[in-house]
């Protein structure tokens, strides 16, 4: 967004209001231009550098202090007090824990106060952190506090995910003891209801009666931990309270524990929480701190002291694990427990909500259609990379008390001290100078000793450390190739083509040679078609809903974006799932333990196809990359086919007899007929052709030629080579039945990985173009608006896609299913009817019935694939669980992989 005027004000006793509000009403940003802390006093200002302070879409003075006063003792008493019995009382015992937790409270409710009396310095409201910061130092601190902020809540908010994934495998193992269930499996499932409920809440203020449920469930898990814990603890034995641990040991876990103490108690976002409080903002913000700091504390008191007098130096970190009683009444603590851990989460996400929200202009009716997908694409993404993140490292504890100490313990009590002796400079006696400098000095000190000690801990942990340590693999590969093989020109001949026993071996070579020539035909005539419609009625039609629509009208141009939509996302995982399935067959290649999992790589290239989707803003912008992706194929290709000719050449005798029973034979060839139009199609024509220069049609056409004269060799033969060298017993990855020099295959392994993170890309431009032009991402590439967005709705809708293909065993079924449904729809029903549409009156009878025969011919082919994947469904389903590892047997059965 160019933006035409700033509107520069010194703020001064609520100056410029007018200047504020036509700024807002024109999305303009308000700039105000900062000064030192003497000259905000005295009503100066001229020459300082201009902080750009966005006005915000989010409500603001609209709460009364007691719903404040809730939002605060809702982070206080969330799920993290389950666990102060075993990370605070356990290393500071009985004396030191009691009266660290006193002095705690006391000093982070004078630090909070402090910050709290700054909200309107200056003579303005500071509804931001970094706003105020930026206000009384500049823009350095502004971008720095942002900075501390940004990752001290994304690590506080992977917590509360963990959390609440710990609560649910809590009630899961409470009636199940298998361990099919793992926390990683929890974690994702946590995940997603947290960005369900970020969807649905658009602010802050729009908790309401979501805090009264959270105070509820905050009080069902106390309750219920506290019950129980003194039940416990009156049947006990005497408990050992000794702090355990050599003098080393004690010391660090000592200086670890003290930081948590303060850490316990705030949020790093006051003014953010601040500013949705009615006037006096002041004054009923100080109630909402007092009423935090006495009442609020009581319920964490409680569950603190109960749960170490009960259980002593062996309380856990996770109270809720310790507590002996009822099923139900355990499994209704843990539901409270993931529930509330949902809430908190929405509190300490909201300054990012707000960021994001404020950034991209979205305002107005929380249920509008652009401001609904926004908050799907942008927080979903958001609270995935957290899934994630939370799910990819076992020991995300150390890092976050890593960040607290770099991130909490700086923006809660040195800033917190030094802006208010900033702020009050000339209002303050000696005295009172000394005691902020001496906090200041005080809290940096802490602030080492706690990083020190983590970074101790972290060292200790890594030497266990394995990536979703606790993850089962799972996924199939057989019905991948199903959704692949689906691309243009060096696409084509990708690292599809090593995965063909979905075509040949239920066909056999008649049918397999036979079926492919002929799908080659019938993709270039039906492509054709398409190509030749671009300029349809005078105009050009860049994405296929559009020339749909155009033609048909409304509901088809909507129709078939969903169509195209769930076709490309469902291609995309598969992509994901082949690069994933790549990486893990490199090493296995060198370590056979076993010890990472396929979705430990699935998670690997979904960040690799991230990474390459925010550097490349277009479909154009590609460039020298197709060359780089035509050598990556054209290595694992002749890879495959030299392999494969080797071991062919040594073998005597082959099975080429088509296997199964004879109604497995009828859905298998079925499947393979349907696979053989799939194969070669895209169903996003029109928009590869919207990159074409002018004549548009008759370049298209080269291009169509090339694709399927040139374009299908490679890929022909790894695929006739293949069937050829191994028959019926071929891998449906080819590289996984081919024997030679493991580095020769490690070389072939990394090319298919590399090569499918460049095809993701094209095959998800549709909708990359689709969020950028919604949301007006014009310009230089390199500008932070566009970057940003980007990095969310990208990396978001990636995040999504990954943890979808780590998620479902049997992901090829449905995208069987979606294919039958989707692609052949795209590419052969609505081809030929558009173009029996377009050119009625220039159609003789005889072209009039052809079209209309293509349209049955593959409405039966879509009808009876759409039979043939629901079938493999139903006998999937029957050993699904999710991250299982599973390979395909035989007759599309999914067997269970051997344990070592």
């Amino acid at each position: 967004m160019t933006f035409s005027r700033f509107f520069h004000v010194v703020e001064e006793g609520g100056g410029g209001e007018e200047e504020r509000l036509l700024a807002a009403e024109r999305q303009e940003p308000f700039v105000v231009e900062t000064m030192t802390a003497t000259e905000a006093n005295n009503r100066k200002g001229s020459g300082h550098v201009g902080v750009e302070i966005p006005d915000t879409a989010h409500q603001i003075s609209s709460d009364s202090w007691f719903q404040v006063a809730f939002v605060l003792t809702t982070g206080i008493n969330s799920a993290y007090v389950l666990g102060y019995s075993g990370t605070v009382m356990v290393p500071l015992g009985w004396i030191g824990g009691v009266v660290g937790l006193i002095i705690a409270t006391a000093i982070s409710l004078y630090a909070n106060s402090l910050v709290a009396k700054l909200h309107e310095f200056g003579g303005r409201r500071h509804i931001r952190y970094r706003d105020l910061a930026g206000f009384i130092y500049g823009r350095k601190a502004y971008h720095l506090t942002w900075g501390l902020q940004y990752v001290n809540l994304f690590m506080i908010n992977c917590g509360f995910i963990i959390l609440a994934g710990s609560a649910l495998k809590a009630v899961y193992v409470l009636f199940r003891d298998d361990h099919v269930i793992k926390l990683p499996h929890c974690i994702a499932i946590a995940g997603l209801i947290c960005a369900v409920f970020a969807i649905g809440i658009p602010h802050l203020s729009a908790l309401g009666t979501w805090l009264a449920v959270s105070t509820i469930l905050s009080l069902i898990y106390i309750v219920v931990a506290i019950v129980l814990s003194v039940r416990d603890g009156v049947k006990a034995p005497p408990r050992d309270y000794e702090i355990q641990g050599s003098s080393l040991s004690k010391l660090f876990t000592i200086t670890g524990a003290a930081a948590n103490l303060v850490f316990a108690f705030n949020t790093g976002m006051l003014p953010e929480i601040q500013a949705t409080v009615r006037q006096p903002v002041v004054k009923n913000m100080m109630k909402a701190l007092y009423f935090q700091f006495t009442a609020g504390v009581l319920p964490m008191y409680a569950v603190t002291f109960i749960g170490y007098w009960a259980y002593g130096s062996s309380t856990s970190t996770y109270l809720l694990n310790s507590v002996n009683g009822p099923l139900w009444v355990k499994a209704l603590a843990n539901v409270s427990a993931i529930l509330q851990s949902v809430i908190s989460l929405h509190i300490f996400a909201s300054p990012t909500y707000e960021y994001m929200d404020t950034k991209f202009g979205v305002k107005g009716n929380p249920l509008a259609l652009k401001n609904l997908t926004f908050r799907i694409m942008a927080r979903g993404g958001y609270i995935a990379v957290s899934t994630l993140v939370s799910a990819l490292l076992p020991f995300l504890g150390d890092f976050m008390s890593l960040t607290g100490a770099v991130s909490t313990f700086p923006l809660t009590f040195i800033l917190a001290n030094h802006m208010y002796y900033k702020a009050m400079n000339n209002k303050l006696n000696p005295m009172q100078k000394l005691w902020h400098w001496l906090n200041v000095v005080f809290f940096s000190l802490m602030s080492l000793a706690a990083a020190i000690a983590a970074v101790r801990l972290i060292a200790l942990d890594s030497k266990n450390f394995h990536e979703l340590k606790t993850v089962q693999a799972m996924l199939v590969l057989e019905n991948i190739l199903i959704s692949k093989s689906l691309t243009l020109l060096i696409r084509l001949a990708a690292i599809h083509g090593s995965k063909w026993r979905t075509v040949m071996v239920p066909l056999g070579w008649v049918g397999g040679v036979v079926g492919l020539v002929l799908a080659t035909a019938i993709s270039l005539y039906a492509n054709a078609l398409v190509a030749k419609l671009h300029e349809f009625g005078g105009k050009r039609h860049i994405r296929y809903r559009d020339l749909a629509g155009f033609i048909y009208g409304r509901k088809a141009y909507c129709l078939t974006w969903g169509l195209q939509y769930v076709n490309l996302f469902m291609i995309n995982c598969g992509f994901i799932i082949l690069a994933g399935s790549a990486l893990k067959a490199v090493y296995v290649l060198f370590r056979d333990d076993h010890a990472m999992k396929l979705p430990h790589f699935i998670a690997i290239a979904g960040l690799f196809c991230a990474v390459f989707a925010i550097g490349v803003p277009h479909l154009s912008a590609l460039g020298i990359w197709l060359v780089v992706s035509t050598i990556f194929s054209l290595i694992f290709i002749v890879v495959a086919v030299v392999l494969a000719v080797k071991d062919g050449v040594k073998t005597h005798s082959r099975d080429y007899e088509i296997q199964g029973s004879p109604l497995s034979k009828l859905f298998t060839i079925t499947a393979a007929a349907a696979n053989l139009t799939f194969v070669f199609n895209t169903g996003m024509l029109p928009e590869i052709q919207a990159t074409v220069r002018q004549p548009v049609v008759k370049n298209m056409m080269k291009a169509l030629y090339f694709q399927f004269t040139i374009g299908v060799l490679p890929m022909l033969a790894v695929t006739f080579i293949g069937y050829w060298a191994y028959g019926s017993s071929t891998s449906t990855y080819l590289l996984n039945s081919v024997t030679g020099p493991l580095w020769v295959k490690a070389l072939a392994n990394i090319s298919a990985f590399l090569q499918s993170v460049i095809c993701l890309h094209i095959f998800a431009s549709p909708t990359y173009e689709y969020m950028d032009t919604k949301f007006g991402i014009t310009g230089s590439t390199l500008a932070l608006k566009n970057l940003t967005f980007r990095i969310m709705a990208r990396g978001g809708y990636l995040a999504v896609s990954t943890l979808l293909s780590a998620l479902l065993p049997f992901l090829g079924d449905f995208m069987s299913f979606t294919g039958a449904v989707s692609t052949i729809p795209l590419t052969f029903i609505l081809a030929n009817h558009m173009y029996y549409k377009a050119k009625d009156n220039k159609l003789n009878p005889m072209q009039k019935i052809w079209h209309w025969l293509n349209v049955v011919f593959f409405s039966l082919m879509s009808f009876a694939a759409a039979i043939a994947a629901v079938r493999l469904i139903s006998v999937d389903s029957k050993n699904f669980h999710v991250f299982a590892d599973f390979e395909r047997g035989e007759e599309g059965q999914i067997v269970k992989k051997k344990k070592d």
